[in-house]
């Protein structure tokens, strides 16, 4: 079906159904995001570095059969009714569509030498994946209501956190000993202690059922020294030497979208070596090779951007905000997915772009308690249109409890 561009095709159709009924004012918060402006950002660079890509056509197809879609995909979210309902409603349908897909591959037996994988993500993609839906699972599960619905979403994570296993990423089990740390951190004193004794039961169970292969895989983490990715040419260490050449050359344009295997290519014939075009497999060196400096720092400034918001929603107080609950797991997925992008060429990732989308979306549920509508941290407070004038007795109170009342929590 490859041929039908399903992503692009669903998602004009929920752009049809969802842009025109929004109106100039949701329109204008959408625009004002700044979680949307820095993806748009980044996208509208990746599209100007198109004519200087080393591969254009596949520069061209990454632009429009990967960015657009996620660009309609992320507005479609921030245009949704500022709701927690609606909030929970996107998390859970990360979660579920994250379950299909990972159970639906173990099922077919779909695999890449032993390991869990399919036709369009590779296991270190799908261990990705599972990491940031693992995270979204756990939160849903600590908000629930109901100990049905803790205990359903407890055992979606426990299925996660398989998939994982499953892909026999290495990266993907560093990204997730991230994740859960940070979830663990973040969490109040009382259900601190509580979810490190369950994870103090949880680790030498799973370890205990886990493949003997992914366990030597995760072994040989200590063993670094002598494996591949330090002492081979197609190792990581010795791809990101090279990428270095490659960013010394085209600091500004970079090699374009997809260009990073050809660069390797283009470099292996220049010194006279034929062998395999390696990806970067690191999602910093990705951004910065492929859209030069100025695309490595929009990249950062996405994670940035959200780590920073996502923080801020693990810390908010009961009762004073849109949301019911203090909600960790977004920065537990953000940092999951920025520890596993060191090892991963995901610098145009959708999953992760996704949960972007979602924490944009989650600081608008956090600040309708403020009368904003909308995510406006640092605005500095206007003087009010009426009350004493400057000077006069009691205007710095009345100014100061003005702006108390409209500065965003």
């Amino acid at each position: 079906m490859a041929f039908l561009h399903p992503a692009i095709l669903f998602s004009s159709v929920a752009a049809i159904a969802v842009f025109p009924q929004a109106g100039p004012a949701r329109l204008q918060l959408m625009w004002q995001n700044k979680h949307f402006r820095s993806l748009l950002h980044y996208f509208l660079w990746a599209a100007a570095m198109v004519p200087f890509a080393l591969w254009r056509g596949g520069a061209f197809d990454t632009v429009t059969g990967i960015f657009l879609p996620t660009f309609v995909l992320f507005g479609c979210v921030l245009l949704a009714d500022r709701t927690e309902a609606n909030l929970r409603a996107m998390q859970r349908a990360f979660v579920v569509s994250a379950l299909i897909h990972l159970v639906g591959l173990k099922a077919m037996g779909d695999g890449f030498m032993g390991r869990l994988g399919g036709t369009s993500l590779d296991p270190n993609d799908l261990a990705a994946l599972a990491n940031i839906a693992a995270m979204l699972a756990f939160g849903l599960a600590l908000t629930s209501k109901t100990t049905l619905q803790k205990v359903g979403w407890l055992v979606a994570t426990g299925v996660l956190v398989a998939g994982v296993m499953w892909t026999g990423s290495r990266g993907g089990a560093l990204a997730f000993g991230v994740g859960v740390t940070t979830l663990i951190l973040l969490q109040p004193g009382k259900r601190r202690g509580t979810i490190i004794l369950a994870t103090a039961v949880a680790i030498p169970l799973v370890w205990a059922i886990a493949p003997q292969s992914y366990r030597d895989r995760i072994t040989g983490i200590g063993s670094l020294e002598s494996d591949y990715n330090n002492t081979d040419f197609w190792g990581r260490k010795a791809i990101w030497r090279r990428a270095r050449i490659y960013i010394s050359r085209n600091p500004i344009s970079g090699v374009g979208v997809r260009g990073f295997e050809t660069a390797d290519g283009m470099y292996m014939k220049e010194i006279g070596m034929t062998g395999k075009w390696s990806a970067p497999h690191n999602a910093y060196v990705q951004s910065t090779t492929e859209l030069g400096v100025p695309g490595g720092a929009l990249f950062l400034l996405i994670l940035l951007t959200a780590g920073r918001t996502a923080l801020r929603l693990a810390r908010v107080k009961r009762g004073t905000t849109g949301l019911t609950d203090q909600r960790p797991e977004f920065i537990a997925a953000m940092t999951s997915f920025a520890g596993g992008a060191y090892f991963l060429s995901h610098a145009y990732f959708v999953p992760a772009f996704a949960v972007v989308a979602m924490i944009g979306f989650a600081d608008g549920v956090a600040n309708r308690s403020t009368g904003t509508e909308g995510p406006t941290p640092g605005r500095m407070p206007q003087r009010p249109a009426s009350g004493p004038a400057w000077g006069t007795p009691g205007w710095r109170s009345r100014r100061y409890a003005a702006a108390f009342e409209r500065r965003p929590t």
